[in-house]
């Protein structure tokens, strides 16, 4: 039988034993009739069991339904950055350089420029950010193998797949579709590295195309070399360090400023929502023009004016992690709540059942993402949240297949007797 009880490793897949952990209940009897022992899906019933008990079917089945809908629903999307991405693939395909910000896209403009090449337009490129995201949901379903169980990492591979925030972004020809799968394969990878396995080395050319995807997403490396030096055997110390100097030259040749993005003009206009009315400078700041032209704070006089630096970054904290907009309907800003707070109360439980190194990365990854729009601006559409929320699925799946395990067979052995 492929899936196993919760909460056991892999050193004890095939073992008849069980261990003892957070979610632990009873006497732990080894014996075949305990209920406890039997494979998680089996007591769901027999028709879940044929269905679920065949993972890659499963999920392969599940993304071709969700993108089938979505094609139907929405077609190919178009976004405010979509003719930077075209017009850089076409000076690919044209052999010119790069001009303004199109350098920072690189691996996107690339793929797009590949898929064009082929003779490929616009719709096939969604077809390939949907095999895009049939990777990304076959990552997850690593990681909640790894450091739950199998229930927990086919489970959080259909709520990725099901979740229309995230999906949506397979029709756009926009960036966050690559980026947002990237990372997951590149976080699932690097477990494999961790492992050992030889198949890990396939992190390098992956974290390669996540780096060149987007301007701030070298930074998501940083994490990932962080789990990998933690590892005692050469491979994952090396990989990491092969990500040190990827970093290096990104860095050295593709060097960026916080002006190329509008950062300190954000600041100025106390933006805490992207395309949304800020908050308005601090009050008596002094204004300075560097070079570039661009008009920065100084450091004194923010701090100076310490309750307008809290409320922007508070603000730009708390829609960074919130999926409501103050532009959004009611409905949807409900319908969106009533999803993310209870993956956010799960996931905190989950987190302290998963493996050490785990959920130290996920944790990481997303931190990281809610370290940046504090420092820039949350997004107006909450993709950035969109990012990083399937590590979050990973951690909420394991804390609810935990409590049931806990409580809910608790509660029918309490009936049945």
């Amino acid at each position: 039988m492929i899936l196993k009880n919760f909460g056991e490793g892999e050193k004890f897949r095939n073992r008849g034993d069980r261990r003892r952990g957070f979610f632990s209940k009873g006497n732990g009897q080894t014996n075949g009739i305990s209920m406890a022992n039997l494979p998680f899906f089996e007591r769901m019933g027999t028709l879940p069991q044929r269905f679920l008990g065949r993972p890659f079917l499963c999920i392969f089945g599940s993304w071709l339904a969700v993108h089938l809908v979505f094609w139907k629903a929405f077609g190919l999307r178009m976004g405010g950055d979509t003719g930077r991405y075209v017009g850089g693939a076409q000076r690919i395909l044209e052999g010119l350089p790069l001009g303004g910000g199109q350098r920072h896209y690189l691996a996107y403009e690339g793929l797009l420029a590949f898929v064009q090449g082929l003779g490929g337009g616009l719709e096939f490129m969604v077809i390939v950010q949907g095999l895009l995201a049939l990777g990304g949901a076959v990552g997850l379903y690593f990681l909640g193998r790894r450091m739950f169980s199998e229930p927990v990492g086919l489970l959080a591979s259909i709520a990725f797949l099901f979740h229309p925030s995230i999906q949506r972004w397979n029709f756009y020809i926009l960036t966050e579709s690559l980026a947002t799968n990237a990372l997951i394969l590149a976080v699932a990878l690097s477990f494999l590295v961790r492992e050992g396995k030889p198949l890990g080395i396939l992190l390098l050319p992956v974290g390669a195309v996540l780096a060149l995807a987007r301007p701030e997403a070298p930074l998501f490396l940083l994490p990932i070399i962080f789990y990998l030096l933690q590892g005692r055997s050469p491979f994952p110390v090396s990989i990491g360090s092969s990500f040190i100097a990827i970093l290096f030259i990104l860095f050295w040749f593709r060097p960026s400023q916080p002006s190329d993005f509008g950062v300190w003009k954000h600041w100025q206009e106390g933006t805490y929502i992207w395309g949304y009315p800020g908050i308005g400078p601090p009050s008596g700041a002094a204004l300075f023009g560097p070079a570039s032209g661009q008009a920065a704070f100084g450091v004194r006089e923010v701090l100076m004016d310490w309750p307008w630096f809290f409320k922007l970054t508070a603000l730009r904290a708390f829609y960074f992690f919130s999926p409501t907009r103050p532009y959004f309907s009611t409905l949807h800003n409900t319908v969106a709540a009533a999803v993310t707070l209870p993956a956010y109360a799960l996931g905190m439980v989950g987190t302290f059942a998963g493996k050490p190194q785990g959920r130290m990365l996920l944790w990481g990854i997303v931190i990281l993402q809610g370290v940046l729009a504090v420092l820039t601006w949350s997004d107006w559409d909450n993709r950035w949240l969109d990012r990083v929320f399937p590590f979050l699925l990973v951690l909420a799946v394991g804390g609810a297949v935990g409590l049931w395990k806990r409580f809910g067979e608790r509660g029918k052995s309490s009936f049945a007797g």
